[in-house]
């Protein structure tokens, strides 16, 4: 599957490229501080897409430049992970301690099994894929 980007946006620094294909690929290349505003964005974005498709998501999710996240911007990343037609979170770029954390705090709220944390955008990719 060719990844065909169909539309690019930008949320403060926040890059999300919108992929479309079997499903809408949300993929954000985060940058910089994530506050409660920047992800309230975000959900308005994905609400915007759910809402003009039938189709399920997926999130590809680079953090490789992100900054911290606000508690609230975490609770709001949650609530929007947890729709129920959201079908993968692949997410890469995170330090290998921040990464066992982050997996054990997804893996509290959230079906752990469509949640995937990578080393490489290119390994992301494939378990999208799949």
């Amino acid at each position: 599957m060719d990844r065909m980007c169909n539309k690019e946006y930008y949320i403060n620094d926040n890059k999300i490229i919108i992929h479309e294909g079997l499903y809408i690929v949300y993929h954000v290349i985060a940058s910089g501080e994530q506050t409660a505003e920047i992800a309230k964005s975000h959900t308005k974005l994905v609400t915007n897409i759910l809402n003009n498709t039938q189709k399920e998501i997926q999130f590809l999710i680079d953090l490789n430049k992100c900054g911290k996240n606000s508690p609230q911007a975490r609770d709001t990343w949650r609530t929007l992970s947890s729709e129920k037609r959201v079908n993968k979170v692949a997410i890469f770029g995170l330090h290998p301690v921040a990464k066992m954390l982050a997996s054990f705090v997804m893996g509290k709220i959230s079906k752990i099994d469509y949640y995937r944390f990578f080393s490489t955008e290119e390994d992301a990719w494939k378990w999208l894929k799949t």
